[in-house]
This record gives C-alpha cells, sequence and structure tokens, in this order.
C-alpha cells in the first residue's frame, strides 16, 4: 500500500506541478492588490474570450453626462471622454496612477456646481475642470484601508459608500463625516459562511497578519515542489554518472538535501497546507453551492467580527427623489430608509440578482427601479415585487433549478446618456440597445486597455482562465484540482509518516 501512495505521489505530483505553482504564485498576488495594481496584462496575451469586442468584459459599466455633448465612460477599460454620439473616445486618464485596476472606476458622479467625483476599489478623486485632470481625495475619508464601493447623490450632497460606511459631504467638499448606520430591523450578528472561509483561505481574516502568514505557505508550496522537481531531475544525473564510474556525491549530497527538507517541510506543515487546500475547494462548484446562502456566527477577534452591522456589506446606494428615501443593496438584500436616523427595513419583493450582486440601480418612478445583475436587466417595481424583463417587457417568472446559477444574460452596465438610447453593456454580448438599436463599434484605443495582474492572477486562481480548453467543465477546475492536491498532500503525509515510525523502530531495538 506505501509503495503504491509512494508511486502515485510522485507522479501525480509531478503531472500537477505546473497547475502547484499558478495556484501558489496567483495566491500570493492577490493577498496584495495595492501593491501590484500598476502592472498590467496585455490581452493579446490571453484567450480570446477576454479581449474586449463591442464593449464587452465589462469595458463600459456606466456614463456621466458632463456637459451638453461630453460623456464620460467608465469601467474595466478606464475612463474614457466622449460625445453624445460616441463619434471619438479619448483616455481621461490624467492625474490617476498608472495601472488599469486604478482606472477602472466604480462610479462617477457630477454636482449641481459642476464638481465631479469618480471611485475606484480603493481611492476617491475628484476633476479639475479647468485642468481636465483628477486630484485624489482619499486622504480625506477615514477608510481604514477599506474598499469603496460606489457614490450617491441627495442635492448637492456628496455620499461616498465603502464597503462598511457611508461618507458625507458638502459644498465645497473638503471634508466628509463618516457615518455608521443602524442596525436593520432583521438584523443577526451572524456572517456569511462563504465570506468567512474566504477570508481564512486568503489569510484575511486577522488582517495583514493573516495574508502574510498565507503567503509564506504559499512560497512553502513553492519551495516543496519545486524540491520535488528535483528530486526526480537529480536522480537522471546521478545513474548516468554511477553507470559511467563518476563521482556523484555533490549530486548525491543536493538530493538528499532536496528530500530532507521536501518531507521535513510537506509533513510538518501538513494541516496548515491542508487547511489551504480544503478552504480552497469550497470557494468554487461544487461545495460553493451549498454554503453560499449559509449564516454562521464570525470566529472571534476576525474581521468580521465587528461592531459594525453592517461590516463589509455595502454595495450600492439610491436616493429616490419620488419618494424621498433611500435604497440600499447589500449583501444581505435590500433595505430602505428615510433617512440615516431610521432604521433600515428589508424589502420582502426582491427581484432577480445573482450572487455576483447589483451591477445597476436606478429610480425610474416612485416605485419603479431598473436593476441589473449577471441574472438580467429588469425593470422592479418595489411594492408589488413584480420584474419586467428590460428588453422584452415580459413579466419575471423565477424557476426552480438546482446547481450553479445559470448567466444567461450577464448585465454588468448601462446608460441613457447617448442619443440613440438607453444601452445596456452584457459581460458577454457587449453592447445591447433597449429597443434592439445598435451601439457604435468600440475603437481600437479601448480595445488595446490591458487586464491588470490582479484580475488575471483572479482568473488563473479560480481557473476561468482555462474555460476556453475545458468548457463547461471550468467552474470545477478548482475542485478538481482540490481533490488531486489533497491526493499529493494526503500520500505524501502517510509514506513518511510510516517510514519515520519504522526507522525510530530500528532505533529503538
Amino acid at each position: 500500500m506505501i509503495k503504491l501512495l509512494r508511486k502515485y505521489h510522485k507522479w501525480i505530483g509531478l503531472i500537477s506541478i505546473l497547475f502547484v505553482l499558478h495556484f501558489a504564485i496567483s495566491g500570493i498576488l492577490l493577498n496584495h492588490r495595492k501593491a501590484i495594481s500598476g502592472i498590467d496584462v496585455s490581452r493579446n496575451l490571453l484567450p480570446k474570450s477576454y479581449h474586449f469586442e463591442n464593449w464587452n468584459n465589462g469595458a463600459v459599466i456606466g456614463t456621466l453626462k458632463i456637459n451638453a455633448d461630453s460623456i464620460l465612460m467608465y469601467g474595466n477599460s478606464g475612463i474614457w471622454l466622449t460625445d453624445s454620439l460616441c463619434s471619438k473616445v479619448e483616455p481621461y486618464h490624467t492625474g490617476i496612477s498608472k495601472g488599469i485596476d486604478n482606472r477602472s472606476f466604480r462610479a462617477v458622479k457630477k454636482l449641481g456646481d459642476n464638481a465631479v467625483f469618480g471611485v475606484s476599489t480603493y481611492e476617491l478623486y475628484r476633476l479639475d475642470i479647468t485642468t481636465n485632470s483628477w486630484e485624489n481625495q482619499t486622504s480625506k475619508l477615514d477608510v481604514e484601508g477599506e474598499r469603496l464601493s460606489n457614490l450617491a447623490l441627495k442635492g448637492d450632497t456628496l455620499f461616498v459608500v465603502s464597503r462598511s460606511h457611508v461618507f458625507r459631504s458638502v459644498p465645497p467638499y473638503d471634508t466628509f463625516e463618516k457615518i455608521q448606520l443602524l442596525p436593520p430591523s432583521d438584523y443577526s450578528p451572524k456572517v456569511s459562511l462563504f465570506k468567512m472561509i474566504w477570508i481564512l483561505h486568503s489569510g484575511e481574516a486577522y488582517g495583514l497578519f493573516g495574508r502574510l502568514l498565507v503567503d509564506a505557505l504559499g512560497l512553502i508550496i513553492i519551495i516543496i515542489t519545486l524540491l520535488g522537481l528535483a528530486l526526480t531531475l537529480f536522480r537522471i544525473p546521478i545513474r548516468k554518472r554511477i553507470k559511467k564510474k563518476r563521482d556523484a556525491e555533490r549530486l548525491k549530497d543536493a538530493w538528499k538535501f532536496s528530500l530532507k527538507w521536501h518531507n521535513k517541510l510537506g509533513f510538518g506543515l501538513f494541516y496548515l497546507l491542508l487547511f489551504v487546500v480544503v478552504t480552497g475547494t469550497f470557494l468554487r462548484p461544487p461545495l460553493l453551492i451549498p454554503i453560499v446562502r449559509a449564516k454562521v456566527n464570525p470566529i472571534p477577534f476576525s474581521t468580521l467580527d465587528s461592531d459594525n452591522p453592517w461590516n463589509e456589506k455595502l454595495r450600492v446606494l439610491r436616493y429616490n427623489e419620488h419618494t424621498d428615501s433611500w435604497l440600499l443593496y447589500s449583501s444581505d438584500g435590500f433595505y430602505q430608509f428615510p433617512d440615516f436616523n431610521t432604521t433600515p427595513k428589508p424589502l420582502a419583493n426582491k427581484p432577480p440578482i445573482s450572487v455576483m450582486g447589483v451591477t445597476v440601480l436606478e429610480p425610474q418612478s416612485e416605485e419603479v427601479w431598473l436593476v441589473g445583475s449577471f441574472s438580467g436587466l429588469y425593470l422592479w417595481n418595489k411594492k408589488t415585487g413584480a420584474s419586467y424583463d428590460a428588453f422584452t417587457k415580459e413579466l419575471y417568472v423565477p424557476e426552480k433549478t438546482f446547481g450553479p446559477p445559470v448567466l444567461s444574460d450577464p448585465i454588468s452596465g448601462y446608460s441613457d446618456d447617448f442619443s440613440m438610447g438607453e444601452v445596456a453593456f452584457n459581460y458577454d454580448k457587449g453592447a445591447v440597445g433597449l429597443s434592439q438599436q445598435s451601439f457604435v463599434e468600440m475603437p481600437a484605443i479601448v480595445k488595446a486597455a490591458p487586464m491588470s495582474l490582479w484580475h488575471f492572477a483572479l482568473e488563473l486562481h479560480v481557473g476561468r482562465m482555462y474555460s476556453p480548453f475545458l468548457g463547461a467543465l471550468s467552474p470545477f477546475f478548482v475542485f478538481f484540482s482540490g481533490l488531486l492536491f489533497f491526493f499529493i498532500l494526503f500520500s505524501g503525509y502517510k509514506v513518511y509518516k510510516k517510514r519515520h515510525k519504522k526507522r525510530k523502530k530500528k532505533r529503538v531495538r
């Protein structure tokens, strides 16, 4: 049995080397988004599905008309200045740090006095109209490393939404008041099990220390893998030298060194390495499915163990002037409240929203909202709960399904600023007019926009980069990889433990 385990440990390990290294390296990169935000990867080096074509892949998620014939477009391709016909597109990045991750704005808003603000994942910017350059305003926010989610307006008041707080500012927008929303009427201290496993896997559960610990494990995985490769590679020249009766002692010493530390690191850190593998496997289908909606108590002293009832939950905030009230979309669903001194109340009637969250949320009337997500684009009546497809105007009827969500119409953005009418941006197909009218062709300058190294690492880490090769099996890439890595770890542990026991018995004798 041990001989069989040793054999499979060796050969499955050798076959899996590139995958193990890519998981370890990409995982380390994912833990340091800010540090690598200035590094990009050309989309020409990636599979065709990642190329920009017809404004797909989230190239544009929103627009803002800044004057009669000037429109800002923003999204995963950066920020661009165009006109109402989208006839000419120019980059509008002056003042923003290099790197597409820094230039991928999540929201841009204009206030009455021509003040224009935009947010990226970590930064708040204000546009200087006189110089057409962006000025970083993040230091005015007490964000403490929080990610920024969105912007909202009420009259001349600006609201910056982070993952946990709302920041309010009035003219001249030099200071921001930090607001912690009141607990909702359905508040529970429990947190998402998926989120808990996620931050345990990355180490984020315990801040920088936790991330560095997981980084160290990633480096150790790389070392163990390379040492395992060395064990096989050294055998070839050793055998050749022995056959030719030449000295092979130095190579033998290198082989023994590789074996010693391959075993010591793998055996000594077995449970920590196994923890990283198992938690990672639960973050993708099929193991993701039973945990995605589950709630658990937060682990004490982790980053999710917070007095803030909205910790890491805020996503989109909108003011509806028709009803003089606020609509909040959070990771726990939709909430409504008249002001920030009132308890937010959950809405029982919800539109169809994918687990990836809302991408479009715009008031249309007193009760009707335009809501978009990777489940489609709908006109949602907040009062009755009825949702109508924004393209066909047909009533949405939910279907009971089991398994991973089917993203048949993934909407990543929307605009009503162009002269050709309302345009939705489908993540796969690109720009689609709500009245089926065509949109302009995507110019070469936008097509050439790169992908950030962080997003490249993410696509590798979760296996989506292999979709062109694996097809329908690509969502299960992490699961099957996890099974292989589990076997490699387990077999190596059992083989070493058995042999270690034998050596101990010999010493006793």
